[in-house]
């Protein structure tokens, strides 16, 4: 050996005096905090990961024999471990990765603490989602730290130019561009209803460029095993008592939105949806609106203005004043009040009672209760507030 060499090894310390300071310094280590848990050292880490990996497997499996049938053992295995290293040692934090077989296309996205999906390439039908407005794709997400099932909606929009990131369409791609925009100012509507009960939920909204240079949206919200009030309905599936339960509920639930200074401007069976235990719930801002624009900045006070002068909803469920308006920008700023989803709302309940209003058996006071809405004067219309007030002393 040269002396050089020698030196080197001289300087080395033994291996009694790295165990030595590996001691000190294993005293010093701050404890590992676990999500939800107690503090941990060193091997606790190892059995909180094994834990949390067998509970996600435990929570997951059920659901995913139903809907992804064909995912294998190992690949529920793999997806497990990815979520409980997130879990326990808060790694890959918002980060999206393969999880199976290319062909399958899966992908995880680690989003916080409580919202850990695995995003699967079963499509949704679309009876299940109707009220999902002009979204091109629905696909079901599976947060498996709440083992809830949701449903994640894209949608992909007109082209940018890759030079100056303005969008590139003729007149006939405009109504794509009207209907991005649509996508954000539902987005920037359901800001104001976060706390309302009986409004979707929308657990995540992005707006993004793909690598194909579209402009593209993406949402997640509930699924909402009743589907539809529309196909209950003709399906016969809600007995008498169900229909005046929802009644009652939606009055209360519009009631909130006009409290919170929003009009729907689509309101129609097909934009409810129902809970497995049949407590309706409205969907499908895109169309929304605020009545009131003094306290907005001046930006959205703008925007919002310019919103309340185009003619939007379902013609079928349009109130009279509102449908007179259609030519007239001016005239649907000044009658887009809170009026126009009284009305709606009472088209609605007419469809609800169709088959007891036929058969003779609709409780006289609910039918006036109906007409009241939906009285073609706005002036002689009464408002949610005075219908669910007179409901209430019925039933």
């Amino acid at each position: 050996m040269t002396l050089i060499g020698q030196r080197v090894l001289d300087q080395l310390p033994s291996w009694d005096d790295l165990r030595q300071d590996w001691g000190a310094s294993k005293a010093l280590l701050p404890s590992i905090p676990l999500y939800k848990g107690e503090p941990l050292r060193e091997g606790a880490l190892d059995k909180a990961f094994e834990a949390k990996k067998d509970e996600i497997i435990a929570r997951i499996t059920p659901i995913l024999k139903i809907h992804a049938p064909s995912m294998t053992r190992f690949e529920i295995l793999r997806i497990a471990k990815s979520a409980a290293r997130f879990l326990v040692f808060g790694e890959g934090k918002g980060y999206r990765k393969k999880t199976c077989k290319p062909k399958l296309a899966r992908t995880m996205e680690n989003v916080s603490k409580d919202e850990v999906y695995l995003h699967l390439n079963r499509q949704v039908e679309k009876d299940l989602v109707k009220g999902r407005g002009t979204f091109n794709k629905a696909s079901f997400s599976l947060n498996v730290v709440t083992g809830e099932l949701v449903i994640r909606l894209t949608r992909s929009f007109i082209p940018l130019d890759k030079k100056t990131n303005a969008p590139i369409f003729s007149k006939e791609e405009w109504v794509e561009e009207t209907e991005y925009e649509q996508k954000k100012q539902a987005a920037f509507i359901q800001k104001h209803l976060r706390d309302v009960d009986g409004v979707v939920k929308i657990y995540r909204s992005t707006t993004f460029t793909s690598k194909d240079g579209f402009k593209k949206t993406e949402i997640l919200m509930p699924f909402y095993e009743g589907g539809d009030l529309f196909d209950a309905i003709y399906d016969k599936k809600l007995t008498y008592q169900d229909k005046i339960k929802i009644f009652a509920e939606l009055l209360s639930i519009v009631s909130e939105l006009q409290d919170k200074n929003v009009i729907h401007r689509d309101l129609k069976p097909e934009n409810i949806f129902l809970t497995k235990d049949k407590r309706p719930i409205i969907a499908d801002f895109g169309f929304a609106c605020l009545h009131n624009t003094e306290r907005l900045n001046p930006l959205d006070k703008v925007e919002m203005d310019f919103e309340r002068a185009i003619f939007k909803g379902t013609p079928d469920f349009m109130a009279p004043e509102y449908l007179a308006a259609k030519e007239n920008p001016l005239d649907l700023v000044a009658v887009t009040t809170p009026k126009i989803d009284d009305y709606a709302l009472a088209r609605t309940f007419m469809d609800l009672f169709k088959a007891e209003n036929a058969a003779g058996t609709l409780n006289p006071e609910i039918k006036k209760v109906i007409s009241g809405l939906g009285r073609k004067d706005p002036s002689k219309r009464i408002s949610v507030k005075d219908a669910l007030k007179r409901l209430q002393k019925i039933i």
